[in-house]
C-alpha cells in the first residue's frame, strides 16, 4: 500500500506562466520543503535539503540571492525521472504501474521535509 503524503503542493503550468517564480517565493517560507538543484543533481542522496535550510537565514539568503551553487528550488526533472523514468513521456498511459519505486519517492519526499 502506496502511504499518502499529506499537504503536498505540486507546482505545475506550461512554460512561461510564472510557475517557476511561484516555486521561488514558496521557497522561502520556513514551514514549506522544497527540492533543490543539489538534490535533483542527485536524487538518491536525498539528506542533501539539508543544505535548504541554510539559506532559511535571511541575511544568507539576501547575500547569496545572486550566486550559482547555493542552494535554490529546482524544477526537478531529474528527481522525478529517477523514480519514474516515463513520468515525462508523451504517451498517455491509463495507469502507472506501481513497484518499490513509489515507496522510495515517498521516502526521499519525506526526507526533504525533514
Amino acid at each position: 500500500m502506496v502511504e499518502k503524503i499529506r499537504d503536498a503542493i505540486v507546482i505545475h503550468g506550461p512554460g512561461r506562466s510564472g510557475t517557476t517564480l511561484l516555486n521561488q517565493i514558496l521557497s522561502l517560507h520556513p514551514a514549506l520543503a522544497w527540492i533543490s538543484g543539489y538534490v535533483n543533481r542527485f536524487p538518491s542522496l536525498p539528506a542533501l535539503a539539508i543544505l535548504n535550510r541554510v539559506v532559511e537565514v535571511p541575511l544568507i539568503e539576501r547575500l547569496t540571492r545572486a550566486h550559482r551553487y547555493w542552494p535554490r528550488p529546482a524544477e526537478a526533472y531529474n528527481f522525478w525521472k529517477y523514480y519514474f523514468a516515463n513520468f515525462s513521456a508523451t504517451v498517455v498511459r491509463e495507469r502507472m504501474e506501481k513497484d518499490d519505486r513509489y515507496q522510495a519517492c515517498i521516502a526521499a519526499i519525506r526526507n526533504i521535509m525533514r
